[in-house]
């Protein structure tokens, strides 16, 4: 199994030890959940110990940039504006999106 696999299956023991209402089933569950934390956190051991240029080179799920890639020339600077639509309408200030919504609905109201 791979990490994701286990993580999966112990939170699934997990839960269903949680719901198990019989003692004899509970301490199964338990000896099952401690099992799979035991073999995650090997899993996680043994990864620690190889390479760290393997692990390094993903972040998240989606791996990693390289440093060149993310960096913008000198000079260009970049900034996230947010866009509210109402209508054929865009605002990037969310008080006038929300004023304009209303001057909308108020000439659809009968």
């Amino acid at each position: 199994m791979d990490l994701n696999q286990l993580l999966n299956a112990h939170q699934r023991a997990v839960m269903e030890s949680s719901t198990s209402s019989e003692k004899t089933a509970n301490r199964t569950q338990s000896a099952r959940v401690a099992d799979y934390a035991d073999r995650i956190k090997r899993l996680r051991e043994h990864h620690a110990s190889e390479s760290t240029d393997e692990l390094e080179s993903w972040e998240s799920e989606g791996g990693s940039m390289p440093a060149s890639e993310m960096a913008l020339p000198p000079g260009v600077t970049m900034t996230m504006r947010p866009e509210y639509r109402v209508g054929r309408y865009v605002y990037s200030d969310l008080n006038l999106a929300v004023a304009e919504l209303e001057r909308q609905t108020k000439h659809r109201s009968p």
